[in-house]
C-alpha cells in the first residue's frame, strides 16, 4: 500500500524513494521491535557540545532550577552575539526530542 502511494505521488511530483528513514535534519530515527519510531538527536547534541567546547563539562540531573532568574548583573557580556543566537536556535531545535528542556531553553532565549 505504501509503495503504491509512493508511485502515485511519483506520477505528479519529482521524488526519490530512499527507503527507510535513518537520519534526517539532525534527527536520528530507528524502528523499535513493537513498530514504534524512536527519534533521537544524540549526534546533533554532541556536535553542538563540541562546537561550544562544552563536551567535557560535568552532567547535571536537572537542566535548570525553575525559581532561578537570569539577569545581566554579575555576568560578563557575550563576546559574539551571533554565536549566542545560533546556540539558542540549536537548543530550540533540540526541543523536538527533548521537551523537558523547554523551560531552560526559553529562559536563555529571552536574552538572545
Amino acid at each position: 500500500m505504501i509503495y503504491s502511494l509512493i508511485m502515485m505521488f511519483g506520477q505528479h511530483f519529482a521524488l526519490k524513494d530512499f527507503g527507510c528513514l535513518h537520519y534526517f535534519f539532525g534527527v536520528e530515527a530507528s524502528w523499535i521491535m513493537d513498530g514504534n519510531l524512536h527519534l533521537s538527536q544524540t549526534k546533533y547534541i554532541t556536535d553542538l557540545l563540541q562546537r561550544t567546547t562544552m563536551l567535557s563539562l560535568k552532567l547535571q540531573p536537572m537542566p535548570m532550577i525553575s525559581s532561578s532568574c537570569l539577569t545581566q548583573d554579575g555576568s560578563t557580556a557575550v563576546l559574539d552575539a551571533s554565536l549566542y543566537k545560533s546556540i539558542v536556535g540549536s537548543l530550540q531545535y533540540i526541543l523536538l526530542t527533548r521537551p523537558k528542556l523547554a523551560y531552560s531553553v526559553n529562559s536563555v532565549s529571552i536574552h538572545a
